[in-house]
């Protein structure tokens, strides 16, 4: 039932006294100037603007299709569109009619203040139900729009115009919590009891919920005082909620005087409420009190249920009282209760916690006799207690029954099971399981398991097995790791078969495979050893695994071991390839000793190999690094003339040596000449080109090129996002780069977190502080609120520095209800801007606020909140915040002792100048020879000049000697 309070109904009341359609008039739109032109009644009533509510409202009334001129539609405003629903406040059809064609036919956006007329139309004429639908899109409009407004108070606003009824403002809130807006809806509930609004107990149990599932503990209290101030009378479900709130607090031993309190409300706990403790108790090892409170139950006549017994087996599990824990159990199952799943794997889990898994596997066969089937975490509890165990075979055969009863173990499960078998030398049976594993399409891990089994059968000196193995992983495109070969040749080694094992060992092959091994695994030290042994011993590697060890000591920089290997290879009569010469090359360019490349070139012709597209590559890549760009470009020519095209690789190398030397232009010109060639470039080639432009501060012809690239469908990466946007900060054009960034991210391009937060800082500081706050909503959205307590600072002080104080303070609010606590900067930033707008005392209650959270004010505070208050003439409010600061915080400071006296004199009265002076001398201040001129200044105005002439000769109060120049006064 909806009540209202005396207060509420006097003041909607004293607004509006007949609340009938016949007493209304039009809501007025502060945005729309909407004037009459006589005129327009000259034309036929079709066409007359003036008659736009008279044509439309006849046709609703007669049924008939909205049909307006088009010049009509013209002038149709936020004005008409209210004036017609207030028209149809008795009919909501007819009024729901027209409102969906303002929106639909007409693409028109209604007002908040249309929505919320129609709003109280239809919960007057008791259509909940669209009631319901308009608010959810309501709700979702105004969350859309940059700049909220706040619907309760529009609803109220609107009352005061049309016939109106209370229980909209309890839908209100059932939307927003419908819509997972717990904060709007715990601010609604709020706005609601301030107002006098009533709201129904249903809807505060889901706005208790709700906060609960945030874990909002202070809020669900402060909920449930509000309903004791407006006598909302819980039930069952709300008692059972605040229990729930009581556990999660941590708070348990207020449980008895809660439920005391229930009690006094008339409310018995029922199994939940019961259900809730216990569960809570046993979660915090209290076990004798859910025991307690299980015998309480059956006193009271309620029967603990499955949810009951449950928590407590897995409380007495957790004691590693199992048996007692089962005895439970059965006598749960003599009351007739069936054991569901859960239940099971509870007693399960206890039974293997203590290492009792033939009770464990006895419990699981029960289980399925009573048709209980086991889900995947009981089979993990068991599987984890035969390996903790060490009886990996058990845990094996529980797998193959699980799986005959149809349930799912998984891969990983079963992976880690073939490892351990292999560890506790069941090589036979892992491979058997891992056959089973692979017929099943879940052979993940190949390479690990493989070269386990290949191991472990060579640590038992099954080595034909092992052998077996590697060659099954060649025929599946695996190699054997270094470790497995190990293992085989030392098996034939320990078994007498020393040829073979001289021969695996020496065999070219096989020391080729190792090569590879060891180079794979980045061992390159170990290959290049190996290499030499090799050599050594006569056997000549192939050409493949030396350029894979020539690469890999080029990668470390081992530029002689690279030429070393090359005159190795001479020796053994190994003929160097293409790929060969071209890693030479490179190991040429990186020992900056590029000036022997002809010699080396000749030397590669001689070898009957010319230098291809990759050796060119490498050498012009080579001589831009080093700021040779004329040899770069030489070579270019060569290329052309050897008959060459130089490819993408080329031009792009070419490129960014020309926009190194500053030379934009020609590498543009470049650009478009392997374009004209048929060269397509790449994202790489285009931040190249971009970075030049950006570094000549030419940022015109860069966003130029990102079009470019779009168009060509070669979308930019994070790269050409953080060049051109430290292009644009460069220069101080921050909205640019914030635009760009949304066009970035509309052609799918990640734009990196910290980067536009550092754009939210930069329009900070250059004063737009609405784009910035736009820009970190955006953020936040996207779950990327890094450095939160940064930003909302930057945001509050920017924001005060501009005057938008309202701004500030919706951020500062935001910021606690985020857990985060404002910086003395900020809260400086908002007293100064109140102050400076003359909301001195607003600026007050945020000092003491601030001092109450543990931050102290310091001189600036006072003096901002001194200085205003002296400025809006509240002189007692000054002096007493004067004494105030020295009091509470030690902060004597000599010019807010002035300001004040200098406001006192100024209003001429010298006798209360002197009581003031003398005031402020017990608190701790000392005037000086500026408070002695302010004293003059201000008597001097008045016929007591003689008084200032007594303050000069020093008769009022005592100036110190060394304050006392004739300059001063």
């Amino acid at each position: 039932m909806y009540k209202l309070s005396v207060i509420n109904q006097k003041t909607l009341i004293k607004s509006n006294p007949n609340p009938n359609p016949s007493s209304l008039k039009p809501l007025t739109n502060p945005t729309t100037n909407y004037t009459l032109n006589p005129l327009y009644n000259l034309l036929p009533n079709t066409q007359n603007p003036n008659k736009i509510v008279d044509i439309i409202c006849t046709n609703l009334k007669q049924k008939k299709p909205i049909i307006l001129e088009k010049d009509m539609i013209f002038h149709m405003g936020f004005h008409h569109v209210s004036r017609v629903l207030l028209r149809f406040q008795s009919d909501s059809f007819s009024a729901l009619t027209f409102f969906n064609w303002v929106k639909k036919d007409l693409s028109f956006d209604p007002s908040v203040q249309d929505y919320c007329i129609m709003l109280h139309i239809l919960a007057w004429c008791r259509n909940f139900s669209q009631t319901m639908s308009l608010l959810a899109e309501l709700i979702e409009v105004n969350r859309s729009k940059s700049e909220k407004v706040s619907i309760f108070e529009n609803l109220v606003m609107c009352a005061k115009d049309c016939s109106w009824d209370p229980v909209v403002f309890d839908m209100l809130l059932k939307a927003y919590l419908k819509a997972g807006l717990v904060r709007d809806g715990f601010v609604t509930f709020r706005k609601m009891v301030k107002g006098g609004f009533v709201p129904k107990i249903v809807s505060v149990n889901f706005l208790l919920d709700g906060l609960l599932k945030l874990d909002r503990i202070d809020e669900c209290w402060r909920v449930y005082e509000e309903m004791g101030k407006v006598g909302v009378r819980g039930n069952t479900f709300t008692f059972n909620i605040l229990t729930h709130v009581i556990c999660k607090s941590e708070d348990v031993d207020k449980v008895n005087e809660f439920l005391e309190e229930m009690e006094e409300e008339g409310f018995d706990p029922d199994i939940v409420t019961y259900n809730t403790l216990i569960d809570s108790y046993v979660r915090k090892g209290r076990l004798k009190d859910a025991l307690y409170l299980y015998n309480i139950m059956y006193i009271r006549r309620l029967i603990p249920d499955l949810i009951t017994h449950t928590s407590l087996i897995n409380g007495l599990c957790k004691e590693g009282n199992v048996r007692e824990a089962h005895k439970l159990f059965h006598r749960m199952v003599q009351i007739g209760l069936k054991p569901d799943v859960f239940c099971y794997n509870t007693l399960i889990c206890g039974y293997v916690k203590k290492e009792m898994m033939q009770e464990a596997r006895g419990l699981l066969h029960d289980m399925i006799k009573e048709k209980v089937f086991p889900n995947e975490f009981t089979c993990l509890v068991l599987i984890e207690g035969y390996r903790k165990k060490n009886i990996i075979i058990s845990a094996v055969n529980l797998v193959v029954e699980l799986q005959r009863f149809g349930v799912s173990v998984s891969s990983d499960l079963q992976v880690d099971l073939v490892v351990d078998l292999c560890r506790v030398d069941k090589p036979f049976a892992a491979k058997s399981l891992w056959e089973r594993l692979m017929q099943d399409g879940k052979e993940t891990r190949k390479f690990e398991i493989y070269n386990e089994l290949i191991v472990t059968f060579c640590r038992l000196d099954y080595v034909n097995e092992a052998i077996q193995l590697k060659d099954e992983m060649f025929f599946k495109n695996e190699n054997p790791s270094l470790t497995s070969y190990k293992a085989i040749i030392a098996c034939l080694c320990r078994l007498n078969r020393t040829i073979e094992g001289e021969d695996c060992s020496w065999d070219p092959v096989v020391f080729d495979m190792l090569l590879k091994a060891y180079l794979k695994a980045g061992l390159v030290r170990d290959g290049f050893v190996t290499f030499r042994k090799m050599v050594k011993g006569g056997f000549v590697p192939k050409i493949v695994s030396v350029n894979f060890l020539l690469d890999g000591l080029l990668k470390l920089d081992r530029i002689d071991e690279c030429w070393r290997v090359y005159e190795e290879m001479g020796k053994v009569g190994v003929r160097g390839n293409t790929f060969t010469f071209n890693i030479l090359t490179h190991v040429i360019c990186k020992s900056e000793d590029v000036d022997k490349v002809n010699e080396f070139l000749e030397e590669m012709e001689e070898e009957g190999f010319d230098p291809d597209i990759v050796t060119y590559n490498t050498l012009i890549d080579s001589y831009v690094r080093k700021g040779r760009l004329k040899d770069a470009l030489y070579l270019y020519n060569i290329m052309y003339i050897r008959r060459l095209i130089p490819d993408l690789i080329t031009h792009t190398s070419l490129i960014n040596g020309l926009c190194k030397e500053g030379n934009v232009r020609e590498a543009h010109k470049l650009f478009h000449r392997m374009v004209q060639i048929g060269l397509k470039p790449d994202v790489f080639c285009y931040n190249t080109l971009i970075c030049g432009y950006v570094k000549k501060e030419m940022m015109q012809e860069a966003r130029g090129l990102l079009h470019d690239m779009i168009k060509e469908k070669v979308f930019p990466n994070e790269f050409t996002c953080l060049v051109l946007i430290e292009g644009y900060r460069k220069k101080n054009i921050i909205i640019s780069s914030v635009n760009l960034v949304v066009e970035l991210q509309r052609f799918g391009v990640s734009v990196s977190s910290d980067l536009q937060v550092d754009l939210v800082v930069d329009l900070c500081r250059v004063d737009k502080p609405f784009a910035a706050k736009s820009l970190w909503e955006r953020l936040m959205q996207d779950g990327k609120e890094t450095r939160k307590f940064e930003i909302y600072n930057e945001l509050i002080v920017t924001f005060c520095r501009l005057d938008y104080v309202n701004e500030a303070i919706q951020l500062k609010d935001e910021m606690f209800f985020k857990n985060e606590d404002p910086s003395l900067t900020s809260y400086k930033a908002i007293i100064a801007c109140l102050c400076r707008l003359n909301r001195t005392i607003e600026g007050e209650v945020f000092m003491r606020d601030m001092a109450e959270s543990g931050i102290q004010p310091d001189t600036t505070i006072c003096r901002s909140l001194i200085f205003g208050h002296c400025k809006e003439k509240n002189l007692d409010q000054a002096e007493s915040l004067l004494r105030f600061f020295a009091e509470e915080f030690q902060l004597c400071d000599n010019e807010c002792y002035n300001e004040v006296f200098r406001a006192v004199c100024e209003e001429g009265d010298f006798g209360k100048s002197m009581e003031y002076q003398n005031r402020m001398q017990k608190v701790g201040f000392t005037p000086n020879s500026l408070s002695f001129k302010y004293a003059i200044d201000g008597l001097s105005r008045t016929a007591a000049c003689r008084k200032a002439f007594n303050v000069n000769a020093g008769s009022v109060f005592p100036l110190p000697a060394v304050e006392c120049h004739s300059e001063s006064v």
